[in-house]
């Protein structure tokens, strides 16, 4: 992570390659490679770790998304600099599924079902927050982590309200 943040100060993410970033961590391409398939995949699994490290911090829904906020906040350069690259609709949609997958988790494992309203619901309500998300940290609008926070669960559809408050552990991600 620090040395890709490095590496956004003098570049965009687009301009980045594989031998600049191996440059800048200290190991070959080889070893890049065995470990990740492209810089795309590097940045897949930043994003992973940075939702594992959320994940280890929390225990209800709501300080899952906090810590996750958090940590997007914390690295904003280098999310910028991705939502602002030709990768933009891949991390977009990375983030999107896991947010999907987690809800939907969340709700079989309390014994509910969605139905294909919901369902739909809950799509459209994600790709609301999931563009506030992108269009703060590219600072096209602001929105802060707060107000975030606040339209996520403050506003979630009815269908949602029995995962407000739901425990969940680490276990579940």
């Amino acid at each position: 992570h620090v040395a890709l943040d490095k590496l956004l100060l003098k570049n965009d993410f687009d301009s980045l390659t594989v031998k600049s970033l191996s440059e800048e961590i200290g190991f070959s391409r080889q070893y890049f490679y065995r470990a990740f398939s492209d810089k795309y995949a590097l940045v897949t699994e930043l994003f992973e770790y940075d939702v594992r490290t959320g994940a280890e911090r929390f225990f209800t829904l709501r300080a899952f998304y906090v810590n996750t906020l958090e940590l997007i906040f914390e690295k904003k350069k280098i999310y910028k600099s991705i939502f602002m690259s030709s990768y933009s609709s891949y991390l977009y949609n990375i983030i999107y599924n896991y947010c999907y997958e987690l809800i939907k988790t969340i709700a079989e494992l309390s014994l509910r079902s969605f139905s294909k309203e919901q369902d739909n619901r809950l799509r459209l309500y994600l790709l609301g927050v999931c563009t506030m998300l992108e269009r703060t940290v590219t600072d096209s609008e602001h929105f802060t982590k707060n107000e975030l926070n606040r339209i996520f669960f403050d506003n979630v559809p009815i269908f949602l309200e029995p995962l407000k408050d739901e425990t969940v552990t680490k276990d579940y991600i």
